[in-house]
């Protein structure tokens, strides 16, 4: 938990650096002061981590608030570079400096450190612009409030309005529906008397599959012929018939005569 009257430096020399949706969530309060400062024809002069107050609530604030054109030596480090040379304090320059404080707060360090005070004004004037690394994304940021130019800076109504969207967070999603198992009742039919739980698992008869009936062939009547009247044509076996009753009579008259001839013989 943040202490009560804690700057942002302590807070840096403490944890060596914020995320950079915590900076973002501090630095737009900053940005949002400094921009009713300006709107007032006011201009700061000593943005720096070390006057910007923390409080317990989460609430960022400046401190030092009139003191234009009193550098304090922790201040130096984020000075514009049209002051270095001992220009005056501008809003321009207002700006550069919370760049460069937002730049320490995801880095963990000004972008022109050094061991001495010559070696960061050498930094300012001359070396290249570093990006930030670890800012993702308040690096946009970072880059147009440290432009060498000041008219290419962002205003501090921007900043604040930059850096106080990236802090709104999007409703979580609602959950979606999760299938619970329902376990259902099964009634089994059991033998005998059952005293007592059953335990163990219990093995349940799968029903008879149902099966469809199927309709028995239609078997459509076949056409007989219709028998023919007796008579209506002579039998194959006509003539056979008269042949043999001719041949039986001729025999009947042979044996007739044979049996007189013999009566009379014997007579």
């Amino acid at each position: 938990m943040v202490a009560v009257g804690e700057t942002l430096e302590e807070r840096l020399r403490s944890i060596g650096m914020l995320a950079p949706e915590d900076a973002a969530a501090l630095l737009g309060q900053v940005a949002a002061e400094l921009a009713e400062t300006h709107a007032r024809g006011s201009v700061h002069g000593n943005v720096s981590p070390s006057t910007i107050l923390l409080g317990p609530d989460g609430s960022a604030r400046l401190t030092h608030v009139g003191s234009a054109g009193e550098i304090e030596p922790d201040s130096i480090p984020y000075l514009a570079p049209e002051a270095v040379d001992g220009g005056p304090a501008t809003k321009a320059g207002d700006l550069w400096a919370l760049g460069a404080t937002l730049y320490a707060a995801v880095e963990g360090a000004p972008p022109f450190p050094g061991e001495t005070v010559d070696e960061i004004l050498q930094g300012i004037r001359r070396d290249p612009i570093p990006p930030s690394l670890r800012g993702r994304a308040v690096s946009w940021v970072i880059a147009l409030l440290l432009s060498r130019e000041p008219v290419g800076r962002l205003t501090a109504a921007e900043v604040a309005e930059a850096l106080g969207a990236m802090t709104v967070r999007a409703p979580d999603p609602e959950p979606e529906p999760v299938a619970v198992p329902v376990s259902v009742p099964v009634s089994v039919p059991v033998s005998g008397p059952v005293s007592g739980p059953v335990s163990g698992p219990v093995l349940v008869q799968a029903p008879e599959p149902v099966t469809e009936a199927v309709p028995e062939p239609v078997v459509q009547p076949v056409a007989t012929p219709r028998p023919e009247p007796v008579g209506a044509r002579e039998p194959a076996h006509a003539g056979v018939a008269a042949v043999d009753a001719s041949s039986t009579g001729w025999l009947l008259l042979l044996v007739a005569s044979v049996v007189a001839i013999t009566l009379l013989l014997v007579l």
